[in-house]
């Protein structure tokens, strides 16, 4: 019942940014401000290692707590023990693995919930150390799959980052006279002559996008992951578009006549579509939580009617940022 998948490209920020005089913005200028909430941070922090050292002590085995509250605490533990938020990433791994926790009137015991814990570190522990590169946990997302009378199921998801570079910078980036790329398939900048670049304009809007100014000692918590966001669909379309692309906030192009070809998205287009993607964020936003991740892909549409179409897609992720004064503890060697 386990899945992996390498996530390319998918940046909380970049390593090197050039920047176009004049477009500079102050971090605090931003709606990224939510993770200055200290003493909300500290009562969080506070819940969390009660909550563990209950658990470590075995005293309150038998004690229950409600089904509600069995994600919060599990996802709040391994955030708070193992992850941290980190700059400058550009290749993220994603593992899952689910558990089943036995449930009684909407109850669980504090030992089974030990128990699940215990397996999800366990779990963590193989994905991280199947990967022989230099690397950190950055998040953890927990969610209740299924309830019964007898049981809950219980995913887990681990997102493991290649080793981060210098830290984030203190404004917004923009796009620079060097940065024009092809639309996407990983593309490349333009005039590079082929394709499996490793880049194209759909990551290096994420790049850039996920530069959101959090820095070192952020754990995230009650993280929600958006449905994939299509450039075709209704809610993000606008009414005009100033390079002749369809009216979308996102890339969306085509023609229903032949043949095919590849748009190359100059440096000015790729700020047009950036400022849509963060307009985008904010759109989606849930009330109390923060940005905390953009993916951004690209997808082809090909047919004898409908002729060609080329567009772009995001996927959002949402969270409390929790500031923590001590840094996360390194992931255990598996045990099996």
């Amino acid at each position: 019942m386990k899945s992996m998948k390498l996530i390319l490209s998918i940046v909380f920020v970049v390593s090197l940014i050039i920047v176009i005089p004049g477009c500079k913005k102050d971090m605090n200028q931003t709606s990224q401000s939510s993770v200055n909430l200290k003493a909300e941070d500290v009562k969080i922090t506070s819940m969390l290692e009660a909550f563990k050292a209950k658990m470590n002590s075995h005293l309150k085995d038998g004690e229950l707590i409600s089904t509600d509250s069995v994600v919060w605490y599990l996802e709040g533990c391994l955030n708070e023990t193992y992850a941290r938020a980190a700059d400058s990433i550009k290749t993220i791994w994603e593992d899952s693995a689910f558990v089943e926790i036995p449930n009684k009137d909407r109850m669980v015991l504090i030992s089974d919930i030990n128990n699940a814990y215990e397996y999800f570190v366990n779990e963590i522990s193989k994905h991280y150390y199947s990967i022989n590169e230099e690397k950190e946990l950055v998040f953890v997302n927990v969610e209740l799959k299924r309830i019964t009378d007898e049981t809950i199921v219980v995913e887990m998801k681990d997102y493991v980052a290649k080793k981060p570079g210098p830290p984030n910078p203190n404004y917004l980036p923009n796009f620079g006279p060097e940065d024009n790329w092809i639309w996407g398939l990983l593309g490349g900048k333009c005039n590079n002559g082929g394709y499996l670049h490793e880049k194209d304009a759909a990551t290096q809007l994420a790049e850039k996008a996920n530069i959101l100014g959090y820095g070192p000692g952020i754990y995230w918590m009650k993280i929600y992951t958006t449905p994939e966001i299509d450039a075709g669909i209704e809610e993000i379309q606008t009414t005009s578009n100033p390079y002749g692309y369809f009216t979308s906030l996102l890339f969306y192009h085509g023609s229903t006549t032949q043949p095919e070809y590849d748009e190359c998205l100059t440096f000015d287009q790729m700020n047009y579509y950036l400022t849509n993607l963060r307009s985008i964020g904010i759109m989606y936003k849930p009330v109390g939580k923060s940005i905390m991740n953009y993916e951004v892909g690209s997808t082809v549409t090909v047919g004898k009617e409908q002729g060609w179409n080329h567009l772009h897609f995001t996927i959002i992720k949402y969270g409390i940022p929790v500031s923590i004064g001590v840094p996360r503890e390194i992931v255990p060697p598996p045990h099996n």
